[in-house]
């Protein structure tokens, strides 16, 4: 695991993630596990932004084998949580409303699936 700090945050980088994601990324032909995980970091962004406009930094952020993941402060208030929480899937819901109104609903369809996941 490689581990390293940006701005006081704890960032863990599974190499095998690294592994997974250049095998799949070949094998695939048509080039959407690509933007599959482009829309889920893009999630995992949406998080980290709510947190910064809320000024609370998270505990660490960790990608792996299994997907990215962000370890919120345990202090926060129910509504902080929420707020958090829901900044993910708004971001892929939102990508899902332009992508569809851009008449590319394959990108529409994986952006639905990432936020209801």
């Amino acid at each position: 695991m490689m581990e390293f700090t940006v701005l006081k945050t704890k960032v863990s980088v599974s190499p095998l993630f690294f592994a997974v994601l250049t095998s799949v990324l070949l094998l695939d032909k048509t080039g959407i596990s690509g933007f599959a995980v482009l829309f889920s970091f893009l999630h995992e962004i949406g998080h980290i932004l709510a947190l910064l406009c809320k000024k609370i930094r998270p505990k660490a952020f960790s990608v792996t084998v299994f997907g990215m993941h962000i370890r919120l402060p345990e202090n926060l208030s129910t509504a902080e949580k929420c707020f958090v929480l829901m900044s993910g899937f708004a971001v892929n819901y939102i990508l899902a409303a332009l992508f569809f109104i851009f008449h590319k609903p394959v990108f529409g369809y994986i952006n639905l699936l990432i936020g209801i996941f």
